[in-house]
């Protein structure tokens, strides 16, 4: 009797422990490994506070310990496991874990818009590997930035809570009170929000909000005779990396792109798509839709939110905040370049 007893332990010991057969099981495992590292972070938190109020993120903390995971080793990459309930959901190794965690990053609705958005701020003479940051952009769509906490730790200060604010949509208009410590080595960024419907920004859009940001592309494209290629040259510059996403010119040293067909034709489309977005100021929806089926004819080459949102900022500081540069007109263009959230819900 005893042996038929340890046999059926065994056995729901195998059950529990099996790896994940399809991604479905893997993302309803994570799922409740998160639910279950939530409450138990709820309990520890408030242990430590009983007479506070308290709001966190579970899923921020989460997606934050697995970029960690993402990069650990030694003892480091023994415990978190555990921490993250990640043995008891069936992830068992480090492709499915971070597989998991790229599902949740991408979740997608057809009727709501959930904002997650990561960003990781390194000490320029901090050292890490290339193959993290590549993890970091495949898995979490988080974009590693080298910065200067030591000298411009009050500079860094005004850039986070600048980029908390426009995450959030102006929910959470200032994170910092003061500067970084100038001993940080590495700071996470992470924002998780919820939208529905067309974004806010564009129903509210103002005629005084139009009529700036259609006299500011104006002005732009007078400035600049291709403004496609402007705008994508800059891109590149700020981002070369972006180029090895292009494989009709990837290998093509940056002087000799204005000779690939290719390139001339991406940069006029380029142009149009921002041309058809200022002209369809009037019609939310169907600036919306312009900007999602862009979205989604790129989806086949890898394009992340992560570029489109390099690209609208690039556009943000070129066109948006470009001469004439008033209040008002950085306003409106603010507003307007909350579209580039539209797109995640659908991309595949």
């Amino acid at each position: 009797m005893m042996a038929s007893h340890i046999a059926v332990l065994l056995l729901c010991a195998a059950v529990i422990l099996a790896p994940p057969t399809t991604t479905q099981d893997a993302q309803l495992g994570h799922a409740r490994a998160n639910n279950a590292f939530g409450v138990t972070l709820f309990k520890e938190l408030c242990s430590k506070a009983a007479d506070k109020n308290l709001v966190f993120s579970p899923a921020s903390v989460s997606i934050a310990l697995g970029m960690l995971y993402a990069g650990a080793h030694g003892k480091t990459l023994e415990e978190l496991p555990a921490v993250l309930g990640l043995p008891d959901a069936g992830l068992l190794d480090r492709g499915a874990v971070l597989s998991a965690y790229k599902s949740l990053v991408e979740i997608k609705s057809a009727n709501a818009t959930l904002d997650i958005a990561n960003t990781v701020l390194i000490q320029k003479d901090f050292e890490v590997l290339d193959q993290w940051k590549k993890d970091a952009v495949e898995y979490f769509q988080a974009e590693a930035r080298s910065v200067d906490f030591v000298r411009d730790a009050d500079g860094l200060a005004a850039d986070i809570n600048d980029w908390v604010k426009k995450k959030t949509r102006g929910k959470i208009p200032k994170l910092l009170e003061d500067a970084p410590p100038m001993n940080t080595e590495a700071q996470k960024m992470g924002q998780v929000g919820s939208q529905t419907g067309t974004p806010q920004e564009l129903q509210s859009l103002s005629e005084s909000d139009k009529r700036a940001i259609r006299e500011a592309w104006r002005l732009f494209c007078d400035s600049h005779p291709d403004p496609g290629a402007f705008l994508f040259s800059a891109l590149l510059d700020r981002h070369p990396e972006y180029q090895a996403l292009f494989k009709e010119f990837r290998d093509v040293p940056r002087s000799g792109l204005v000779n690939v067909p290719f390139f001339k034709t991406h940069c006029s489309a380029m142009a149009k798509l921002f041309s058809d977005v200022v002209g369809t100021l009037d019609k939310p929806a169907l600036l919306a839709d312009v900007v999602r089926t862009n979205a989604l004819e790129h989806a086949t080459r890898d394009v992340l939110p992560l570029h489109f949102e390099s690209l609208w900022q690039l556009v943000e500081t070129s066109v948006g905040l470009g001469a004439p540069r008033t209040p008002a007109a950085a306003a409106s263009w603010e507003k307007l370049l909350e579209v580039r959230h539209v797109p995640e819900t659908d991309l595949a």
